[in-house]
């Protein structure tokens, strides 16, 4: 410290002392771009570094060992924490057996399904694995389909708690037996010059009421004025028109009771295939069914149905932040370890024995694997810590492959729309993360000598993550990792705090 600095440091208020060196590891275009949102810097915590400790590189530590809310950038760590436990090649397997016997297509008893989590079972694979039952020769059953629910337990929650939104597709809830994310997909089909629009819902749904088509008017399509969708658990009501101009476009809405869904669903899809069918579709009683379901399970299922691996499904999680598949795929890994039923606690509870096993740095604070939860906190070193950690494991590939690219694909597409000529475009591998307040991003990313990055954001600042002012400061960030190392390097780079833990390269 030279004399003069230590006579402003010695002679400044504390409180604007703070400030200053809250702003001293910024570089100059991110302090501009902070002053420039009205964001103060003690809102962000940002880690930026060569993966490789030996190349001198951009670099900023700011606020590295300060928790953040993390928003959708959390799914890194219940996805890495899967690839690596379970494999990226694991598959979840449904399986229904039957109890009775078969004369004619006819199944003189009950069938049963026996549900693992899949967080991909939509309603195209729900109609191949009922499909599956006929052609296995059962074509009527004159008793129940049960299904066996029981890998999770209570795990359900109010979908409207978060944000009052209970019908949004981000807010549907886990379920053992969880069809089509939990949400019911609403296709609407206009035609030119026709004054009713198609109005068709997936899955096929029992005991429910939805209309086949909608009223459709002449002039511009303006999605302004879509019609405005309603979703009760008998039924779907439309209100308004769409005009006879837009295209065919679907709309996802939760259906907020898992069960009484795939009920539903399980019920409408199977009497398409049996519409004689009167039985009940109800969950297993233990207590009534027990006997029967372990008589069953001393056979062979008729049916096996396996889900889309792993990989596949942190690829959707990743790429379009899907939250429901995520918390399904965190419920998952206590019974991969080999217990008999799933619940949050023993989620969370893995993942932090995991974490203290494996990765360097303060585990994650969780209270839904998603990251949709404004509890749920990580700081920017910890995030790194466990991004280095894939990066030198065999779970890199199959992550990477996940990550949106920025510029081309999932949700980074759209930053080419902002920067359309930015150098950035296909050279960052980034999960993002945005709430009300939040806006964040976390991966890898190359600069101009293509050197891998190891890249943590977090942006915690009133309305960040829906005016765009928290986007630009990423967006900034993600611009002067790209041009490094070519002839124009960013100004003022700062050199490495020594307070971040991290694994060697």
């Amino acid at each position: 410290m030279n004399v003069a600095t230590g006579w402003i440091k010695k002679s400044l208020p504390i409180c604007l002392l703070a400030s200053i060196q809250a702003w001293a590891d910024l570089p100059s275009n991110i302090q501009a771009k902070l002053t420039e949102a009205h964001i103060e810097p003690s809102a962000v915590g940002v880690l930026v570094e060569p993966m490789d400790k030996s190349v001198t590189g951009y670099q900023i530590h700011h606020q590295i060992d300060d928790v953040k809310t993390p928003a959708s950038t959390q799914k890194l760590v219940s996805t890495i924490a899967a690839l690596d436990n379970m494999g990226a090649d694991y598959r979840w397997t449904t399986t229904i057996y039957q109890h009775g016997v078969v004369v004619g297509g006819v199944l003189y008893g009950d069938v049963v399904i026996v549900a693992s989590g899949d967080p991909a079972m939509t309603y195209g694979q729900l109609r191949n694995l009922l499909s599956a039952l006929k052609e296995k020769g059962v074509w009527h059953i004159t008793g129940d389909i049960i299904i066996d629910d029981r890998v999770f337990g209570n795990v359900a929650f109010d979908t409207g708690a978060f944000d009052g939104q209970s019908s949004r597709a981000y807010n549907a809830s886990p379920h053992a037996f969880l069809v089509n994310f939990g949400t019911i997909e609403v296709e609407i089909t206009p035609a030119i010059g026709e004054s009713r629009a198609l109005v068709q819902v997936s899955p096929t749904l029992a005991d429910f009421e939805s209309p086949s088509s909608i009223a459709a008017s002449s002039g511009e399509c303006n999605r302004a004025n879509e019609p405005k969708l309603a979703l009760s658990k008998s039924q779907l009501s439309l209100h308004g028109a769409i005009s006879n101009q837009c295209a065919k476009n679907s709309k996802w809405l939760a259906f907020g009771d898992s069960s009484e869904f795939a009920i539903k669903a399980v019920k409408g899809e199977w009497q398409k295939l049996d519409p004689t069918f009167a039985g009940k579709v109800r969950f297993i009683d233990e207590q009534f069914d027990a006997d029967k379901l372990a008589e069953q399970q001393a056979k062979f299922p008729i049916v096996r149905h396996f889900s889309k691996s792993l990989a596949e499904q942190v690829y959707d999680i990743n790429q379009f932040s899907n939250n429901v598949m995520t918390e399904q795929v965190a419920l998952s890994l206590p019974l991969f370890a080999g217990a008999t039923r799933s619940d949050y606690t023993q989620a969370f509870a893995f993942i932090n024995d995991w974490w203290q096993k494996k990765i360097d740095g303060k585990p994650p604070k969780m209270s839904r694997a998603s990251g949709l939860c404004r509890d749920c906190q990580i700081s920017p070193a910890s995030m790194a810590s466990l991004l280095r950690y894939a990066y030198q494991s065999e779970v890199f590939e199959p992550l990477l492959a996940s990550l949106p690219v920025v510029g081309q694909t999932g949700t980074m597409a759209a930053f080419a729309k902002r920067h359309p000529d930015s150098p950035a475009i296909g050279r960052a591998w980034l999960k993002t993360g945005t709430l009300n307040d939040v806006a964040s991003v976390a991966g890898y990313a190359k600069d101009g000598a293509d050197n891998w990055y190891v890249v943590v954001v977090f942006v915690n600042a009133q309305n960040a993550g829906i005016n765009g002012h928290g986007l630009s400061i990423i967006d900034e960030v993600i611009k002067e990792i790209a041009v490094f190392g070519k002839s124009s390097s960013p100004a003022n780079i700062q050199q490495p705090s020594t307070n971040v833990s991290e694994k060697s390269s």
